[in-house]
């Protein structure tokens, strides 16, 4: 069976091996390699193409038995659907690729008579007419890279035996500006300007912020001072060691009622006296003599505020029965032309003490634990009132008058010293002066009071 007849239609045939023999070709495989080689065939018949000849598949003689490539299906597969015009076109553009494109540049002179620089001819696709260049692929594709930094005319000539000069415009590179130099000194120059007025902005800012920060931390500071100004705190009067004797004696173990400081219509023993030493609580007595020597001060100095003491049976009195049970107690004093007006507040078992400000126009109430008494700020009050109309004949005008307990002030750590905390509440208050003392300083200001009892005069 010849080659043609076994490889166009039958499903399987003999091939006689080398020994001589015949045997079947599997069906499967016979369809397989009949349809390969028929087309093989048909493009054998045809001719060979210029596609085939510039990629060197026509050198290759077919052999019948040869297999099949993977390039060269690949090259059969594009004959079988490409026409000859495109694959010519193919070829021109490869052959247009591989071929130098650029020659040796020429000189010639532009209309004013100077030598043109930089003049290069580059073959272009050809050129069918004078008008419109030849449609394909080649043109657009070699024309798209020249179109910037453009600057003088050059000659360029075609492919094959017709050449056509076309005039266009050739690539300057701006680094070879006479003015380059300079543009890009203007260029810098510009940035650096900006970036010059840009600093002198931020300097700016920050000045004005620091400044402003600085009035704000002045002003923060002019305002913690004024509320957290550390005072010095007055050094107290050193006990001598003639006092400290003094002192001792009155504490010493003698008889009870001994009279030891006589004066303000009150006697003072030596069981009164005993009550200053160590935590024991003070009597009536020893507060009252103690305001009569904070009275008779201001008496003497006329620099300080004039002061009035009232009795600590005063207020008991007064909140219990009313104005007309204390009426008298003022025949001989005008409280209203006083400074400053002390009630020693005894609430039972702790001292307190009640101050009128005729000054300042205020009625405060002092406790060294703290506490809060409006019902005496009340009846303090209405005793300014009920004074004013049974002495002076009149309404006392209390408009703009403040009724405070003070809560800011030297507290006790105990529950024994709160009688002297009264009476030295009295005592700064009488010099117009800051109250700085503490708990610590009560051992001391005890036994300066009894100094100060025995001798009927205050160390300050």
């Amino acid at each position: 069976m010849d080659i043609t007849s076994r490889f166009l239609g039958m499903s399987s045939y003999k091939r006689k091996a080398k020994n001589g023999r015949e045997f079947a070709v599997s069906p499967s495989k016979s369809r397989m390699r009949t349809h390969s080689y028929a087309r093989l065939m048909e493009n054998a018949k045809s001719g060979v193409s210029l596609y085939d000849k510039t990629f060197g598949f026509a050198s290759s003689p077919l052999k019948k038995d040869s297999g099949i490539s993977k390039n060269k299906r690949r090259s059969l597969e594009i004959s079988r659907i490409s026409t000859l015009e495109q694959r010519e076109q193919y070829r021109r553009l490869i052959a247009d690729h591989l071929a130098p494109s650029v020659r040796e540049p020429i000189k010639f002179k532009d209309p004013e008579g100077q030598v043109a620089k930089n003049i290069s001819i580059v073959d272009l696709t050809k050129l069918p007419n004078n008008d419109a260049p030849e449609k394909g692929p080649a043109t657009p594709s070699l024309s798209r890279g020249i179109k910037n930094n453009v600057k003088e005319n050059v000659l360029y000539s075609g492919f094959g035996t017709r050449q056509k000069s076309v005039a266009i415009k050739d690539v300057v590179s701006p680094c070879l500006s006479e003015n380059f130099i300079s543009n890009i000194l203007k260029t810098y120059n510009h940035r650096e300007r900006h970036r010059q007025m840009q600093l002198s902005v931020a300097e700016k800012r920050a000045t004005m912020l620091r400044e402003k920060r600085e009035a704000k931390e002045a002003m923060l500071s002019e305002i913690l001072e004024s509320k957290l100004e550390i005072k010095e705190t007055p050094k107290l009067p050193e006990l001598t060691s003639a006092m400290n004797a003094v002192i001792n004696n009155a504490f010493e173990i003698g008889p009870r009622q001994e009279i030891l400081a006589e004066n303000f219509n009150i006697s003072m023993t030596r069981e009164h006296i005993s009550t200053l030493f160590g935590l024991r609580w003070l009597n009536d007595e020893i507060v009252n003599f103690y305001m009569e020597l904070i009275v008779q001060r201001s008496k003497e100095c006329k620099e300080l505020p004039s002061v009035h003491a009232m009795n600590t049976f005063f207020y008991p009195k007064l909140s219990k029965q009313a104005y007309n049970s204390v009426r008298r107690w003022t025949k001989k004093v005008d409280i209203f032309s006083k400074d400053l007006v002390f009630y020693p507040i005894h609430l039972g078992v702790h001292w307190c003490l009640a101050v009128v400000d005729f000054k300042r126009k205020q009625i405060r109430y002092y406790d060294s634990m703290g506490g809060e008494n409006e019902e005496c700020l009340q009846t303090l009050r209405d005793y300014l009132l009920s004074e004013h109309k049974n002495k002076k004949g009149s309404e006392y005008d209390l408009t703009g008058w403040k009724l405070e307990s003070m809560l800011e002030i030297p507290q006790q750590m105990n529950g024994s010293d709160c009688g002297v905390f009264a009476c030295k509440f009295a005592e700064y208050i009488s010099l117009d002066a800051e109250l700085s003392f503490t708990q610590d300083d009560m051992p001391y200001f005890r036994r300066a009071m009894v100094w100060e009892i025995l001798n009927k005069k205050l160390l300050r």
